[in-house]
């Protein structure tokens, strides 16, 4: 019988837990990526490209690679390459999303005028094309308000403004990380924020986990810790898996995966802030699992191959109930830059962990230097702790990061 093929367009970082699940599948990999991608060592066939932006390169790969090894079916754990499986959906009537749509999802500015065409106007937002267009709309916005890049990803370039005198700092940072050099400002949303995990199937969008966020309340927007499952009321969890379901069967997705990330304002009122059109970084797919059994990247997977998936089966263990929390911890600290000369306490902090599913990724070694962080690709590492209390994994997390200590060049030391 010959095995299935998926088309990997770019690899992802961080994505073990994906992989593993795939290979289970007893499927071949295709993958495509510039030369520096350390994941096209693991793909059956491994293709290159220059450029990992250029989407016309991408699709006309994907053509070559069809015609000369044929696939079933196409994915990505990346923002650039949505586009171009738009493109290919289109082309070979996948049905994940047609290539308009794409364009929508990867473009800030657009979803926010997409979600403002359905009824959903509850903030205002301007596109800024110069620093002149910024200047116009600080008048209108109040301070604080948030301003990035309409095509990036990861919080990059994602700046709170609080005052008139950051405008022009502000203006080049977020520009710096934008492709296109189109920003978008928007009204900053008050309240607590959250992310959810939506998988859709035959246009059926399923909210699948609702997790808690903590991000930093300075200048940058980045992300401290996640809870998963947020610590919220069943009302409340009801009330959020509506929204997003209701809003995002709006965009007409047939297939595909999607992280959203939203706040809840005083009326307790869902306010989404992003659509991302991939699945969550980082591990968290891979802690829902842990909590409850359900493979995201299982279903995912299927999806994108058009096997048919145990429906009743997908809405059983999203309904199952959680009985322990997982923490997300993101180790920014030390907030401080420098070459890494020693880092000491590691395998304290493995004697810390209570099972095998708890782990502590650090992203800079020895030697290394440390940026001090400005967006979520610049975490230290990343902590994976599970438990029944949600306030005692905080206060682990909490000794653990106390554990470890480094050395930089030049005499500083955390």
């Amino acid at each position: 019988m010959t095995k299935k093929k998926l088309l990997f367009i770019r690899g992802g970082i961080h994505k073990e837990f994906a992989y593993k699940t795939f290979f289970r599948k007893n499927c071949e990999m295709i993958m495509m990526d510039t030369p520096s991608c350390d994941q096209l060592a693991i793909a059956d066939y491994p293709y290159i490209i220059s450029n990992n932006r250029d989407i016309n390169e991408m699709f006309d790969l994907s053509l070559e690679i069809y015609r000369t090894k044929g696939f079933d079916g196409v994915c990505t754990f990346m923002n650039s390459p949505v586009i171009t499986i738009g493109m290919l959906s289109d082309y070979f009537g996948f049905d994940y999303f047609n290539e308009k749509i794409a364009r929508i999802l990867c473009n800030k500015y657009e979803v926010r005028k997409f979600l403002k065409s359905i009824g959903d106007d509850s903030i205002k937002f301007f596109k800024i094309c110069n620093y002149e267009d910024l200047e116009k709309c600080a008048d209108i916005l109040n301070y604080p308000f948030i301003l990035k890049p309409t095509d990036n990803a990861s919080s990059k370039g994602v700046v709170v403004v609080k005052k008139p005198d950051e405008l022009e700092s502000s203006y080049k940072f977020s520009l710096n990380s934008s492709f296109n050099k189109e920003l978008i400002a928007e009204e900053f949303i008050y309240g607590d924020e959250y992310c959810a995990e939506v998988l859709i199937y035959n246009y059926q969008p399923y909210v699948v986990a609702i997790s808690k966020k903590y991000v930093t309340a300075e200048k940058y927007c980045i992300e401290l810790i996640d809870i998963t499952p947020a610590p919220i009321t069943d009302e409340l969890r009801i009330k959020i898996a509506n929204y997003i379901s209701d809003t995002i069967a709006k965009f007409k997705i047939g297939n595909w995966i999607l992280h959203i990330e939203f706040k809840i304002n005083d009326n307790y009122q869902p306010l989404i802030i992003e659509i991302n059109p991939r699945a969550a970084g980082g591990n968290l797919i891979e802690s829902i699992y842990h909590l409850k059994g359900l493979n995201l990247y299982d279903y995912f997977f299927d999806i994108v191959l058009k096997n048919e998936i145990n429906l009743e089966k997908l809405i059983m263990q999203i309904q199952k109930p959680y009985t322990k929390y997982s923490l997300f911890y993101t180790f920014i600290n030390p907030t401080k830059s420098g070459v890494i000369k020693k880092i000491e306490g590691i395998e304290n902090v493995r004697n810390k962990f209570i099972n095998d599913s708890e782990r502590l990724i650090l992203f800079y070694n020895e030697g290394d230097f440390l940026p001090k962080p400005t967006s979520n690709l610049e975490f230290r590492g990343s902590l994976y702790l599970f438990g029944n209390d949600s306030n005692f994994l905080f206060e682990r997390a909490k000794e653990i990061e106390n554990l470890i200590h480094y050395d930089f060049e030049r005499g500083l030391s955390l």
